[in-house]
């Protein structure tokens, strides 16, 4: 029995969520339950203490305050403050310092009173004079001398020169046309036009080509020669005119000097239009609309410049 309330007290009691004082009174109980069991009387249990007689010493009040348990701190008495808590090892932190840190020491520089030294001059110089005339007025060409009228110094030369060559290069054109009216090269500027056209056109061309007598030819005349023009002519007028990209030209390949000239002649003597510029143009003109393309100025010029020689 003594076993069984010692387990009692070991495993049942500690579940329990009671009053410490009820925890003794249970724990007094099953300690008294193997006295019952020998047949011993109950133990005695102090009951309330009497008064004491007048002139008799107090008794001694037992104390009803519970045994510390070990490891729990005792809650303190109402109105009391709380004890001190001592640190341990696990609340204990790094001590604190107790002296104070040395004094940072002063370190003082003193500044320059003296001025830094003067640069070297350079070893070196290169020393340029400056030009005491002006220079050399740009040399004008014939592109850049304004007109209208033809300078002899400057333009006529070079009018001359390709009236020479235009001359020459149409009389072999004629005769290609005269004497193989079907070659590819008379096909491929103005497809199946009339060939007696063609060849009516050459010969009055060149025939104002040998006579310009009654032209009036000007040359760089602004309000004529707007943008990149080469050349203008007016049959009502009699005026042939060229223009800055004339005179800038080469003599050789297509849009020359003596090309522009004949095609300028065409408008003049045989009275020819523009319907299509360039060889792209004039070549496709041919190939749709062969009536037109012996009509038009550019299809000669191209056709005398590319002739076969």
């Amino acid at each position: 029995m003594a076993c069984l309330g010692q387990a009692v007290i070991q495993r049942v009691l500690p579940t329990l969520r009671l009053d410490r004082r009820w925890l003794l009174a249970a724990a007094v109980v099953l300690l008294a339950l193997p006295a019952l069991a020998q047949g011993g009387g109950p133990p005695t249990i102090p009951g309330p203490v009497d008064a004491p007689a007048p002139g008799a010493a107090a008794a001694a009040v037992p104390d009803a305050t519970p045994a510390p348990v070990p490891g729990e701190i005792p809650a303190p008495a109402p109105g009391d403050a709380p004890p001190p808590r001592t640190p341990d090892a696990t609340t204990q932190g790094p001590g604190l310092p107790t002296t104070k840190p040395p004094a940072l020491e002063r370190v003082v520089v003193a500044l320059p009173t003296d001025k830094p030294p003067p640069l070297a001059p350079p070893r070196q110089v290169l020393v340029v004079e400056a030009p005491t005339t002006k220079p050399p007025p740009l040399e004008r060409g014939p592109a850049d001398i304004p007109g209208p009228a033809c300078d002899a110094e400057h333009h006529r030369p070079l009018i001359d020169e390709a009236l020479a060559m235009a001359r020459t290069r149409i009389r072999e054109a004629i005769r290609l046309v005269q004497e193989e009216p079907d070659h590819p090269h008379v096909r491929r500027w103005f497809g199946s036009a009339p060939r007696k056209t063609i060849r009516i056109t050459l010969e009055l061309t060149a025939a104002r080509l040998d006579d310009m007598t009654g032209v009036d030819i000007r040359c760089n005349d602004p309000p004529d020669c707007p943008g990149g023009r080469f050349a203008y002519a007016s049959e009502r007028t009699r005026v042939l005119g060229v223009c800055p990209p004339f005179f800038r030209a080469r003599m050789d390949g297509t849009d020359s000097r003596w090309g522009i000239l004949i095609h300028e002649a065409s408008h003049l003597a045989a009275n020819t239009r523009d319907h299509a510029y360039r060889p792209a143009g004039a070549l496709r003109l041919a190939k749709d609309d062969a009536a037109r393309a012996a009509e038009n100025a550019d299809n000669y010029e191209y056709f005398v410049e590319t002739l076969p020689r």
